[in-house]
Order: C-alpha cells, then structure tokens, then sequence
C-alpha cells in the first residue's frame, strides 16, 4: 500500500495496539517496517519467477512437444544450427518439455527473491537522495 509517498503494511491500528502495550522506538518500529516489507519484497520476487518461467519459456516457443514452429526459440534453433547437449537452448528446451525440476525451482525462487529484494533496496535507496 502506497500512503503519503511512503509503503505502509497492515492495519495501523494493530501496530498501535502493539505500541501501547510494548515500548517501541520510534527508530525500532521504522527498521521493522522495512524489514517486514522486505522481506515480502523477496518473497513476492521469489514467487513471481517460479510462477511467470513456465510461461515465459511457452511464449518463447519452448513447448511440451519440442519447439514451436515461427517462434523465437525455432528462429534461435535455425539461426544455430546443431544444438550441443547441455547448452543454455538444450537446457530451455528440456524445461520447455519436462517443465522445472527441484532443483531448478530453488534456484529460480532465490534468483527472483535476489530481485525482489533488490528491488525494495534500490526504492529504499532512492527514496533517501
């Protein structure tokens, strides 16, 4: 939620309650406010990549069935010629067909949390200058 220019979580009216029966800085409840939107900063990118690579890579033309014809991964296959096993398209390819692995998922969650994270730190960063 966007509030006078600045992000505001939840319910004030909670973090009020909280500050009447808990002494609480005014510093203290600044740091945890950010630390909290943060946090969910991460945790939103982490999610939204997880979420948008199966149809990134779909739109791209990397399908269950192989590569689709017209699309960008058909001209990058032609424009290539013969595909090395273990290759940044072969990987593509495989994901395209198989979909995401364990592995594969973990990373991309901590990659898009990374951004997300650094997306909060560059707003924060921003908003000082």
């Amino acid at each position: 939620l966007l509030r006078n220019g600045d992000l505001a979580i939840g319910n004030d009216s909670l973090i009020r309650d909280a500050e009447t029966k808990i002494p609480i800085s005014e510093e203290t409840m600044s740091k945890l406010k950010t630390a909290t939107i943060g946090g969910a900063s991460a945790a939103v990118g982490g999610i939204a990549a997880v979420l948008a690579a199966p149809a990134v890579l779909s739109a791209a033309g990397f399908g269950a069935g192989g590569i689709v014809g017209g699309s960008v991964a058909a001209a990058w296959m032609a424009s290539s010629g013969t595909v090395a096993a273990g290759s940044t398209f072969a990987i593509l390819q495989s994901i395209g067909a198989a979909g995401l692995g364990m592995a594969a998922t973990g990373g991309l969650a901590l990659g898009g949390a990374a951004v997300g994270a650094g997306i909060f730190a560059a707003y924060k960063w921003c908003k000082r200058t």
